[in-house]
């Protein structure tokens, strides 16, 4: 399994586009069908960055770094 992580403090304006890069990329014919899982790293958002992460296809986790 390969996994991507992105970390994000209020990035709603960017989440999506950087969710589906990440998923794009997690699907290149190179990797032979290799499972990915995209984790979003939410650092003390107060945004609606976490909801966009999820809609978008990510899994969140919350941090406060």
């Amino acid at each position: 399994m390969l996994g991507i992580a992105i970390p994000a403090h209020n990035e709603e304006e960017h989440i999506a586009a950087a969710v589906a890069a990440a998923i794009s990329a997690g699907r290149h014919a190179s990797l032979g069908g290799e499972p990915c899982e995209v984790v979003v790293a939410l650092d003390a958002c107060t945004d609606a960055t976490g909801v966009l992460a999820r809609a978008a296809g990510a899994r969140t986790v919350e941090v406060d770094a």
